[in-house]
């Protein structure tokens, strides 16, 4: 018995630093795919379910009667996310002014970080947003974890564009819209504001 008890002991002994190796190796393989498909870790990955496109769209009654409204839906790339929902609505002179509004929903608060950074970067690149921002527009959020906020024109045929992009946790609101004379800056708070407050009461958990 005391033979097999040290047959048993040596085996282990040999053998310990193998298997805490192999461990080591699935465990790492195992994060690093997480990390790879989903943009997070164990300890910051969600799974706070699917938003309904119902709870967050822009009102119809925010647009001009004219405009050509176009709700919410789920759009075919997700870009990382674990959903995206697109939002356009069209007016004006051959409808050449839009509001674009995009919702991401991520796997954790990582993904919707990186997200908010492509965003941001991205309408700045496409508007040239002015680092100092119009006096009429002084919205600040209370519930937002990141925000950007500003206008520019600079590759657009639309006009002037103002924009929205705001993180909550894992959630991504980005909206862009031409302002013009039927829809002004004023309209602009308006929905951004809605947008704020909807998104933090009903993106939660």
């Amino acid at each position: 018995m005391k033979k097999n008890k040290n047959r048993f002991t040596k085996f282990w002994r040999g053998n310990l630093p193998i298997l805490a190796t192999m461990i080591a190796f699935a465990l790492t393989c195992l994060l690093s795919g997480q990390w790879l498909v989903f943009r997070c870790l164990w300890w910051e990955c969600v799974d706070s379910g699917y938003f309904d496109s119902q709870e967050i769209q822009l009102p119809r009654e925010f647009f001009p009667d004219e405009a050509v409204y176009g709700k919410l839906g789920p759009d075919r790339n997700t870009f990382g996310a674990k959903q995206h929902q697109v939002q356009q609505i069209f007016w004006g002179v051959h409808n050449n002014s839009t509001v674009l509004l995009h919702v991401y929903r991520y796997f954790g608060m990582s993904g919707a970080k990186k997200g908010f950074a492509t965003q941001v970067r991205i309408l700045d690149e496409l508007f040239d947003i002015s680092s100092e921002q119009s006096g009429e527009l002084n919205y600040q959020s209370t519930s937002a974890g990141q925000l950007f906020l500003g206008c520019g024109e600079k590759f657009t045929q639309s006009g002037y564009q103002c924009v929205f992009v705001a993180r909550y946790e894992e959630n991504l609101v980005s909206l862009s819209m031409t302002v013009d004379e039927q829809m002004t800056l004023k309209d602009f708070e308006r929905i951004i504001t809605y947008l704020d407050t909807v998104s933090a009461e009903r993106l939660g958990h």
